[in-house]
């Protein structure tokens, strides 16, 4: 996996010694052992363990975030992509409150993004990270007429059956709450698979699936802050774009009503939601595109939004192909 080392440069070294490595749950220590494990790459850990840790944490934050109007979501990683932007004046790594006030109105109305005051840093060790509370919303990025959307990869899902249900991977919210599409070749396309609840999966099926992709696709680890990926489009073209951060709930059993998402420093355009995502070094599966975070403030600034590959492959119990 490619990690950008720019981002990591106010990351402190990982503890040598486990018992100074602080692990709340012998959980999460085993699941980021099993990850690390045969990983060559220093930055690869290093991104990995902070996430990881602070991620732990968030019993500390959640109280904050619950008395956020409109709140939907925390991640673990980078404050802001902005070099300049005052968020960085206490480190560049820490915790990003996502919340869309109902009551904010419009951009002029819409408060700033808040570094919280000192006392609410968490403090892993000798080393403290901020909380940052941002106003945003999310909006998801498809056409207004057929096809509407972009597929990933071929999918064998067993969501909703033992048997496995075969179509291409793409967000659900593509569908706009129908069951059918029409692919670029016009061919109409058949909902045989979602995941239902907040899980923005669906698996849609061709008439003809003989030409369907046979490659096995390799999943991704779970996509820390700094690593480098491919966001293709709906034309399949590519481009690079760095990962922020990814949701707190990232190492926690795959559930409907906790997608694991991250979100990245460069976005797509309308059509683009459900598209492939992958390693820029490896080029395993690192996610589906969904969208943007757009900030309230009216600045024009995005971050473009994935679901973790590896979540969506546990919760559809499914192998990709390509």
């Amino acid at each position: 996996m490619a990690i950008d080392p720019r981002w990591l440069e106010d990351l402190p070294r990982v503890p040598e010694v486990r018992e100074e490595q602080g692990w709340r749950s012998e959980v999460t220590e085993a699941v980021y052992r099993v990850l690390v494990a045969g990983v060559d790459d220093s930055l690869r850990v290093l991104s990995l363990y902070w996430t990881m840790r602070l991620a732990e944490e968030s019993e500390r934050w959640h109280s904050i975030a619950t008395g956020l109007p409109g709140f939907f979501g925390s991640e673990v990683g980078f404050l802001a992509v902005d070099e300049s932007s005052p968020l960085v004046d206490r480190g560049r790594v820490g915790v990003t409150l996502l919340y869309d006030d109902p009551a904010s109105g419009s951009n002029a109305e819409a408060s700033p993004p808040l570094l919280l005051d000192p006392e609410n840093d968490v403090r892993l060790g000798r080393y403290s990270f901020p909380i940052v509370t941002q106003p945003a919303t999310f909006t998801p990025q498809l056409h207004i007429s057929n096809p509407l959307g972009s597929v990933a990869c071929w999918a064998k899902a067993r969501a909703s059956s033992q048997q496995p249900r075969e179509g291409w991977l793409t967000a659900e919210h593509v569908l706009s709450g129908g069951t059918t599409v029409t692919f670029s070749d016009l061919t109409p396309g058949t909902l045989v698979d979602k995941a239902g609840g907040c899980a923005d999966i669906a698996v849609v099926s061709p008439p003809d699936k003989s030409s369907a992709p046979a490659t096995p696709l390799r999943l991704s680890p779970v996509p820390t802050m700094g690593t480098v990926v491919n966001l293709y489009d709906q034309t399949g073209a590519s481009k690079t774009a760095t990962v922020k951060g990814i949701n707190d709930t990232f190492a926690g059993t795959p559930s409907k009503s906790l997608p694991v998402t991250f979100s990245m420093d460069d976005h797509g355009t309308s059509g683009d939601s459900g598209s492939f995502i992958e390693d820029v070094k490896t080029k395993d599966f690192v996610g589906m595109y969904l969208g943007t975070y757009n900030d309230k403030l009216g600045t024009g600034s995005k971050l473009g939004v994935g679901l973790a590959a590896l979540y969506v492959a546990g919760l559809m119990d499914m192998e990709c192909y390509r």
